[in-house]
């Protein structure tokens, strides 16, 4: 049945977008993350769990890719909101619990993640709005662990899995001028569903070229804690944004 809560949200998007095609109104925000990593991976069972840390300064070093882009479909003060980020990262890893068979360890990871939300707005005032949401998060994630023995061999462990759970949340704006204003955003979800606990916090400065393009820069914060059947992904990414709104 989990997978039924996406395919319902992009129900409810369809709809409204026919329901009134001329007053819809379509925002997209392609961004750039440079997002780090850390927290405990494991890809199978049996084979010692890794812990990564990469700090501020490493982000830029151990990432490899990280691109991301939101969508906003309104319809007065519905709207059909949603993300999309695919994060790979390199990055140092070391074991959790040291063992006589290994004394380090390598990680390359990837990770989709995409958010599909119904949100409905509670304030729409000249200076402000705030908007409520709920909806479903599919995951996936591919972890492939390097052990490494004290003589320099390697053991190589590799697995991902997919999976959804439900969020809900919270986005508001707040205009300081005609051309600047800030965003806040958070959801929290999982409630053991699929992960124990999701959730995620993003805050943004934008400023407005025109009506249909601005630009958005800002930091997000991204966690999960996901464990079946061995398969551990209990990691946050986190890192700078920088992007463009354009709204048509």
């Amino acid at each position: 049945m989990k997978p039924l809560i996406p395919v319902a949200c992009a129900g409810l998007a369809l709809t409204l977008a026919a329901a009134s095609p001329a007053a819809a109104q379509v925002t997209v925000t392609p961004y750039f993350w440079a997002a780090g990593m850390k927290g405990d991976i494991a890809p199978v069972p049996g084979l010692p769990t890794v812990e990564t840390d990469s700090s501020f300064s490493d982000i830029l070093d151990d990432l490899q890719l990280g691109l991301a882009s939101s969508f906003e479909i309104r319809a007065g003060q519905w709207a059909f909101v949603g993300d999309l980020s695919y994060v790979d990262t390199g990055a140092t890893a070391d074991l959790k619990v040291p063992t006589p068979q290994f004394d380090s360890a390598g990680l390359d990871s990837k990770s989709l993640m995409s958010t599909l939300a119904v949100s409905y707005r509670l304030l729409d005032g000249d200076g402000a709005t705030f908007d409520v949401l709920g909806g479903a998060r599919i995951n996936w994630a591919d972890n492939d662990v390097r052990l490494i023995r004290p003589d320099g061999t390697e053991v190589k462990a590799q697995d991902n899995e997919t999976w959804v759970d439900p969020v809900v949340g919270a986005k508001g704006v707040v205009w300081l001028s005609p051309r600047w204003s800030l965003t806040g955003y958070g959801d929290v979800g999982g409630f053991g569903v699929s992960s124990d606990l999701t959730w995620q916090a993003m805050a943004a400065v934008n400023y407005r070229f025109t009506d249909s393009i601005a630009l958005t820069v800002g930091y997000r914060y991204y966690a999960i804690d996901y464990d079946h059947d061995g398969f551990v992904f209990d990691v946050a990414e986190y890192g700078p944004l920088i992007g463009t709104a354009i709204t048509f």
